[in-house]
């Protein structure tokens, strides 16, 4: 199964990342998408979803894109 959307790259998610990794195993999750916020994060996306065998999606939350130019 595919987790369509998840936010590992969070910092929220950080301290039990692993642990909710392996929570999503046990129910049949083997792969997910970690999807970024926005430009300031996308570093950080990318390297959460290379580290834990995720795919990156690098895009703008409509919450921010008022903000950039």
């Amino acid at each position: 199964m595919f987790d369509a959307l998840t936010h590992l790259d969070f910092p929220a998610a950080e301290a039990d990342r692993d642990g909710m990794l392996d929570r999503a195993r046990i129910v049949g999750v083997t792969r997910w998408l970690v999807a970024g916020t926005e430009p300031t994060t996308w570093d950080r996306t990318a390297d959460v979803a290379r580290r834990t065998g995720g795919v990156a999606a690098l895009g703008v939350h409509p919450w921010w894109a008022g903000t950039l130019s």
